[in-house]
């Protein structure tokens, strides 16, 4: 997924219209659906903003690291949840499938990489750190 569709996806995520997110971010609403439009690029300034306007990480947004693989980010997020819960019982205080947000902000510190397998249906989580040092948490 490219960054205009995951910039689409967010705003309707948190329910807001174009207008609404320009209004909040100073921007134009040209300006705006521009980005939406992949007409335009935004400055890195602006990259910013959006990140902190959503609550993403700026590794989301731009779908670099952990967050290249969209079908496994997004279209296996309960699973990707599960798997953390039962690595810790600290994920599972954290009603992580209730803020999306703090789930995304997790996962660049846990995993290095997450890939989906289609063909397989598999789901492969590579962790940052070992884990025995995630079930100490």
């Amino acid at each position: 997924m490219e960054f205009h569709d995951r910039l689409k996806w967010l705003r309707k995520y948190k329910k807001c219209t174009q207008v609404q997110v320009a209004d909040a971010l100073h921007f134009t609403d040209r300006q705006y659906q521009r980005f939406e439009a992949n007409d335009a690029k935004p400055s890195y300034e602006n990259l910013v903003a959006l990140a902190d306007f959503f609550d993403v990480p700026l590794d989301f947004l731009v779908g670099r690291g952990v967050f290249a693989d969209w079908n496994a980010v997004i279209g296996k997020q309960s699973e990707i949840i599960q798997t953390l819960q039962n690595i810790s019982p600290y994920f599972e205080n954290l009603k992580l499938e209730d803020n999306f947000p703090l789930f995304l902000s997790f996962l660049p510190v846990v995993f290095e990489k997450i890939e989906y397998n289609e063909a397989e249906n598999s789901l492969s989580l590579y962790p940052s750190i070992s884990l025995d040092a995630l079930k100490s948490l």
